[in-house]
């Protein structure tokens, strides 16, 4: 009796060790799932902010695209006929003293 109990024992210790290790396979796995997507989320959120920072960039290349192309405007709408006509007065008044 005695013999049959300790075997019914050591086949339950068995099963139970057994389920211990496949629990633990399963944590180990578990785990190295949550560490991947984790990583993943990071590079998607690492990939998300280049993509805002070229954006930016792009954005800061236009604003200042359009600014010169106003300063441009202004300096040929506004200045330059203030220029030419400093320097017809000039040539004027060096004919002048001529």
């Amino acid at each position: 009796m005695f013999v049959v109990f300790q075997r019914l024992l050591e086949s339950q210790l068995e099963i139970q060790t057994r389920n211990a290790e496949e629990l633990q396979l399963a944590l180990e796995r578990l785990r190295r799932e949550s560490v991947n997507e984790r990583r993943q989320r990071a590079m998607a959120a690492f990939s998300v902010a280049e993509n805002i920072a070229v954006e930016r960039e792009g954005l800061t290349r236009s604003f200042y695209s359009f600014f010169f192309f106003f300063f441009v405007l202004f300096f040929l709408c506004c200045l330059w006929p203030c220029f030419v006509l400093s320097f017809c007065f000039l040539s004027l008044r060096v004919r002048a003293a001529f």
